[in-house]
């Protein structure tokens, strides 16, 4: 219903808007895909970023206060000490949806 021409959310603004209908988002060999990744994205977003959550929640504080008390900018700080320390939260997330995308 998301995308429908006539009764769809998304064709709903144009329409408010003064513009008529909307395009076939499903109907327009340009934009089905793209319609897909968005859906896609919609559906496992709120996933990935409770997993990532769980992984920042479990990271400690000190290794972020010693760099920056060691003069460590915050970008530096994300990229050297936070990231890696999510990278196995960020291999689970990714694992999580390669399954699902090859159906295992």
């Amino acid at each position: 219903m998301l995308y429908h021409e006539k009764y769809g959310a998304i064709n709903a603004i144009p329409r408010l808007l003064g513009f008529g209908t909307g395009p076939s988002w499903l109907g327009s060999p340009h934009l089905a895909p793209f319609s897909v990744v968005l859906v896609d994205a919609w559906q496992w977003t709120p996933l990935f970023m409770m997993i990532l959550l769980a992984g920042l929640q479990s990271i400690p504080i000190e290794p972020h206060e010693s760099a920056l008390v060691d003069g460590a900018s915050r970008p530096q700080v994300f990229w050297h000490i936070t990231l890696p320390m999510l990278k196995l939260s960020i291999v689970a997330a990714l694992l999580i949806r390669l399954v699902d995308v090859i159906k295992l």
